[in-house]
């Protein structure tokens, strides 16, 4: 049926038994906000086709994209189409209080994806006036220009991920530069969504399973993969989660829905997909090996407890080149009590932009539940906002975390950031108190959950190495702190082998004490 008001038009192939609700939102002409339960998905996409406006249909491509006209964008003199996205607009989360955020506490955000080669001139004309603007993450060194009738001019050097602000945080342009690619190498596919929109509700994976996304494909679904192996995810198109609805509180079982979800999973690769709008995590790996994950790109998270890439006991995790903006963690390596024998081993991060709406971007922890982590290393990494703490070390359960490397991390840090606050009830409404400076790097030992006769984690062979601060005039001195409790009725139990080497602050080799320190154990200072 077409809804008399958004003029969507639903259709669903045969054999399929499925519930679907829309439900229209008054700030958002182009959201299918769903509810999927009590359905059988046989392995066929089930596509949405426009009835009414809101929508560009191109007949042609069979493409069905939903637009932002908040900018108009020219690469290289041709228009750009801009699509839209939903993000959090204050840092206000709270534990699952079964249901989902209300929409006050969000906006409408924008992003653009494209394929290209080499250097690419961008214009950008913004609906509103832009008294600054700014191109993130700093370190590509691009320099926007602003002209007097508010035309935003800058060359993108190469591919990657930008970020251009014209009202600080809010309505931000993702931009999402991919070199071209057919993604041929990757061999035919067992479930390939073309160009279009394509409802493929919760998609229970096999092994040796190839999922093609073609970079003209909206997928409203979830993938889950339990118990299975060689399984590869490719395509530069979208996967968006909001037909999947979260009814757990955690996040631990296969059960609960994400974009992208694994569990007891191995050979697993993950290439070049935007995720968006996940019902809770959005990408997330428990007890799996041998993980690929790059040239993902995560936008339009907004629902409670949306962690970007969640890597739970798993083993040789490789996530690099990617694009995360998450409203709760960002990239997080945890250990978690269901999977509590399997290690954290081998876990690395590389080359990746970073957007915490909330909670702390870089974090190993909070949840260590696991007979030890050992050898995780974050390199080359740019966090353009931050929230809690950029930098986080937190061995809330209790196992040894030891051979952590921190090395060439940039962090940006902005007088225009809210101070984060947890949400206790349905009445009480946001309320910036408090200090609104992330912690810069945090190493602590608090208990996440504490279970009787269980002894605190701890920390030991942890090195920060060459990490740069860019902080704008009135960001007041970065905050490190390095903190190991005492367990109840016990000895103190200090760190072991904290070293911090080569700190800067806007690109000057800094004196330790231009930053703010807490600690109690001993740091190694270079």
């Amino acid at each position: 049926k077409a809804c008399k008001r958004c003029k969507y038009f639903v259709g669903a192939s045969a054999g399929a038994y499925v519930f679907f609700i829309l439900a229209c939102t008054d700030d958002d002409n182009y959201a299918i906000e769903g509810f999927l339960a009590g359905f059988a998905v046989p392995r066929v996409a089930r596509t949405i086709r426009p009835a009414g406006t809101g929508f560009c249909f191109n007949p042609e491509l069979n493409t069905f994209l939903p637009l932002n006209d908040d900018y108009d964008v020219t690469l290289d003199g041709r228009k750009a189409e801009v699509r839209a996205c939903r993000e959090s607009r204050i840092p206000f989360n709270r534990y699952w209080p079964g249901r989902q955020r209300p929409l006050d506490q969000t906006e409408r955000a924008s992003y653009l994806a494209f394929e290209a080669e080499g250097a690419v001139a961008c214009t950008v004309k913004p609906k509103w006036k832009c008294p600054k603007v700014v191109v993130r993450p700093l370190s590509a060194g691009v320099k926007p220009a602003l002209a007097d009738d508010g035309t935003i001019s800058f060359t993108l050097p190469n591919p990657g991920y930008y970020v251009l602000e014209t009202d600080g945080p809010h309505k931000a342009l993702h931009i999402f530069m991919e070199s071209p690619r057919s993604f041929q190498e990757r061999g035919g596919a067992t479930l390939s969504y073309g160009p279009g929109m394509h409802i493929a509700g919760w998609v229970r994976l096999k092994s040796h399973d190839r999922v093609y996304i073609d970079r003209d494909a909206i997928v409203f679904g979830c993938f889950t993969g339990e118990n299975v192996e060689d399984v590869k995810i490719f395509g530069h198109g979208v996967i968006d989660g909001r037909v999947c609805e979260r009814v757990f509180e955690g996040g631990y079982t296969p059960l609960q829905q994400s974009c992208l979800r694994f569990h007891g999973s191995k050979g697993i690769e993950i290439d070049g997909p935007i995720l968006m709008d996940a019902p809770c995590w959005v990408l997330a790996c428990f007890d799996c090996e041998d993980v690929d994950i790059r040239h993902v790109k995560i936008v339009g998270q907004w629902r409670y407890n949306t962690d970007g890439i969640d890597i739970c006991n798993s083993r040789r995790v490789a996530v690099r080149d990617c694009f995360v903006r998450s409203f709760d963690d960002t990239v997080v390596i945890k250990g978690v009590p269901p999977y509590r024998d399997r290690a954290v081993e081998d876990v690395t991060v590389e080359r990746c932009v970073m957007w915490c709406g909330w909670g702390k971007t870089i974090e190993p922890g909070i949840e260590t539940w696991a007979p030890y982590f050992r050898n995780v290393r974050f390199l080359d990494c740019d966090l353009i906002r931050n929230a809690g703490s950029a930098i986080n070390v937190s061995a809330g359960g209790s196992a040894v975390m030891e051979d952590f490397l921190f090395e060439n991390i940039r962090v940006e840090m902005q007088t225009d950031n809210l101070p984060q606050v947890t949400q206790a009830s349905d009445k009480q409404r946001y309320e910036p108190g408090g200090t609104p400076f992330p912690l810069f790097v945090k190493v602590d030992n608090r208990n996440y959950v504490k279970i009787e006769g269980e002894p605190l984690g701890h920390v030991r062979n942890c090195t920060f190495r060459n990490i740069a601060v860019f902080a704008e005039p009135g960001v007041p001195p970065p905050r490190i702190h390095v903190i190991s409790r005492t367990p109840q009725g016990g000895v103190q139990r200090s760190f072991e082998n904290i070293v911090l080497e080569n700190f800067r602050i806007n690109g000057q080799m800094a004196d330790w004490a231009a930053f703010s320190f807490s600690t109690n154990t001993t740091i190694m200072l270079k």
